[in-house]
């Protein structure tokens, strides 16, 4: 449930933001950015659809023109609110239709061409607006995992997307949900999360190469007991990754590990059976967190 607050008078700082992408197909139907603002800042990934032709534009047109939209709020001090992150995706629609209707001869014989999931977050000074379209994951992370470290796997860990995907007439997953030149063919999800302002906040947008609910393995073990695995990329993302990117916020321990790193680790040291894109957003008060756990070992 969304409640009306106040803006704050100033801007709050900013959370860290990285993407990275690996190819599996040419070119890469993924795509993905970040815009880090004064006021607001975002970050956005899209997966254009196999199937769908020039699927590669579509979903970098359509996170360019959404970006460039909350830049342009940003720079004018405006306030964002659900109703304008749905005209930000009418924008991006607005912009598929205009690429198609600027290449008639491109485009005559492609019924399917432009389409595109989109996946994003803006951050605000006391919340983060989520909207999505397709299928994918979106964690969110409370910042304190790292106290997990040592244990198997953190709890504080959830999957806040409701995919738009459904089972057809031969049980395959199949997309109800996307952008298209014509259009959204559902209704965009919504979701406002009010910052952990004890713990802070990780936000983890993954395509379906790396996660999506609809991709999840479960399966039944000896004793009939229902399992659902634990995503191995983001495992080794919180497990492993993300280490050196803490270690470094300790100037006893400064490395320059950036989060664009990590995500770069991870992927090249896993395989994927389709394009692999990744966001991560690390609010600043989990980083403040994580250093005053550790001021007995500060420099």
């Amino acid at each position: 449930m969304s409640v009306n607050r106040p803006p704050p008078t100033t801007p709050g700082p900013r959370a860290d933001l990285a993407v990275a992408s690996k190819a599996c197909k040419n070119p890469n139907q993924d795509a993905g950015a970040v815009y880090a603002g004064t006021h607001c800042s975002a970050v956005a990934i899209a997966d254009g659809l196999g199937s769908s032709f020039d699927a590669h534009v579509a979903s970098n047109l359509a996170i360019k023109i959404f970006l460039a939209g909350v830049q342009e709020y940003d720079q004018q001090a405006a306030r964002i609110t659900p109703s304008t992150v749905h005209q930000l995706w009418e924008r991006a629609v607005r912009a598929l239709a205009h690429r198609q209707a600027q290449n008639p001869m491109r485009y005559r014989d492609q019924a399917n061409a432009l389409q595109t999931t989109l996946t994003t977050v803006i951050e605000l000074d006391d919340s983060y607006l989520i909207s999505y379209l397709g299928n994918g994951s979106l964690y969110h992370i409370r910042g304190d995992f790292w106290h997990f470290w040592e244990r198997r796997w953190p709890w504080c860990v959830t999957d806040l997307m409701l995919g738009h995907a459904f089972l057809n007439e031969t049980g395959k997953d199949t997309l109800y949900g996307i952008l298209t030149p014509q259009g959204l063919t559902a209704e965009v999800r919504f979701c406002q999360l009010w910052k952990d302002t004890r713990y802070g906040d990780l936000l983890v947008l993954c395509s379906d190469g790396i996660s999506s609910p609809d991709h999840q393995r479960v399966g039944r073990d000896a004793g009939d007991k229902l399992w659902a695995e634990v995503n191995p990329h983001l495992d080794a993302l919180l497990n492993q990754h993300l280490k050196a990117y803490f270690a470094q916020l300790r100037p006893a321990h400064a490395n320059n590990a950036s989060l664009t790193q990590a995500l770069e680790a991870l992927l090249q040291a896993q395989t994927f059976d389709d394009d692999a894109t990744l966001a991560i957003l690390v609010s600043h008060q989990a980083c403040d967190y994580y250093l005053k756990q550790h001021l007995d070992t500060m420099a």
